[in-house]
Formats: C-alpha cells, structure tokens, sequence
C-alpha cells in the first residue's frame, strides 16, 4: 500500500485554499510537490515523501533551487503590481505584498516586548513602497519545515497554507533566518554565498539581483514577523543573538 499522510484545516474554505495553492505551484515546478491524491472537507491527502528538513549543509543548493523557482513564478506573473492582488489564469488571486504584512509588522513593532531590530514603523512602511517598484516574485512560507529534501537530493514543497507576491530575495530571506532560530549560527560565509549563489542565478536569467540593502530589510522583517515563536515550532534560537549575518 502506498504511504499518504494526510493535512486537517481549520475549515473547508481553508483547505480549499490551500489546494488552490497547491495546484498554481505545481504549474510553476522547479521544486516539487508530493502528489494530492485527494481533496476532502477539513483534509488534504498527499503522497508520502521520503526526506529530511534541509540541514545547513543542504542550503547554499536550496537557495539556488529557489532562485530557479522565483523565476519560473516571476514569469507567470506578467502584469502583476507588487502590492495588489495579482489574478492568475487559473482562477487564484494571489494577494499583494503589502496584504496584512505591513500591519502585522507594525504591531508586533509597537508590542510592549518587541524584538530587537534596526526597523522603525516608518523604515517598513518605506521598504513595502521600495518593493512597489521591484519586479515580483512569490512568497511560500519557505521555513525549514515546510521542506523535505528527497533521497535523490531534490527539494520538495510540502506546504500551502501561504502564497502571496513578494520581491526577489524574500522567500530566502525567510529561509535564512529560519535555519538560524532552528540551528544557531551558520557557519561563517553561508548566508553571503546562499545569497551570491541566488543573485547569479537571475542574472543568468536576465533579472535584477537582489540587493544587500533590500536583502536585509527583508530579513528583518522576517526577524519580526518570526520573533513571536521563540521557543516554539523548532525555534531554539534568537535571530538577533545568535546571527551571523553582518549588517
């Protein structure tokens, strides 16, 4: 009997989402998904996959493999506004960058124990704007648990729940910091190369590489946005303490 494992949602609506996630990444490829064998109120069914959570040493490869995804995506993505709700072809609405993230940063800035971090209110409100005018790109929720790498080596999605427009870099970015609140510090160079090894990807593909500057704003955000779960979901470590990504 072929192993499945089986994902309940808070609601139908939910899971239905989710599933519409699923079918726009699986057009995009260049990562894989394990197949959706079946779609049931609360529950999505997939096929097992064999793997592991990317460990540090899988990613400077992982980045590479999201640079080949975030392009497959951009290009699916004619027309799309950064911070508007993009309409795709198959019937999803890709929410905008700005959707909920800008307000949600705001707040956890403005919470009586807010992390420590070089942004301000007005230095996000700032950087949703710069990302107005970038080329776009998608955000998955790419965290070390939303990972398997396969027995062959290969990545593969395993999660749905989020998808919205994001600028180049973001989705790494997350990975990063991820990997750091899980592992502790990277050894040192890793994030520089994780992100060198990602920016000549798109410059092979003919797209604008992703900044330092704007690459750290979006790994501070990330620090933000991931702050609350200290402690939780594998994250033994703080961003901010243990980092070694130099500013």
């Amino acid at each position: 009997m072929n192993r499945t494992w089986t994902k309940t949602y808070s609601s139908p609506a939910a899971a239905a989402a989710a599933a519409v996630n699923y079918d726009w990444l699986r057009d995009v490829g260049q990562i894989s998904v394990p197949d959706l064998i079946h779609r049931d109120g609360r529950d999505l069914v997939f096929a097992h996959v064999d793997g592991h959570h990317p460990a540090p040493a899988d990613l400077p490869d992982l980045a590479v493999a999201l640079a080949r995804f975030h392009v497959e995506a951009h290009r699916k993505l004619a027309g799309a506004a950064m911070n508007e709700p993009h309409p795709t072809t198959s019937g999803l609405t890709i929410p905008g960058f700005s959707h909920r993230r800008e307000q949600r940063l705001i707040e956890l800035l403005a919470a009586p124990n807010p992390p420590r971090t070089r942004l301000t209110a007005e230095a996000v409100r700032a950087w949703i704007s710069h990302a107005d005018a970038l080329p776009p790109a998608v955000y998955k929720d790419t965290n070390l648990r939303n990972i398997l790498i396969d027995q062959g080596s290969k990545p593969v999605n395993v999660d749905f729940d989020t998808l919205t427009l994001a600028p180049f870099g973001y989705d790494l970015a997350k990975l990063i910091v991820s990997a750091v609140m899980t592992y502790g510090s990277l050894a040192t160079g890793t994030i520089g190369e994780m992100l060198d090894r990602y920016n000549v990807f798109l410059s092979q593909a003919a797209l604008r590489p992703c900044a330092k500057d704007e690459f750290t704003a979006w790994i501070e955000m990330h620090h933000i946005l991931t702050f609350p779960y200290l402690g939780r979901n594998g994250y033994r470590y703080s961003w901010i303490e243990v980092s070694a990504w130099h500013y």
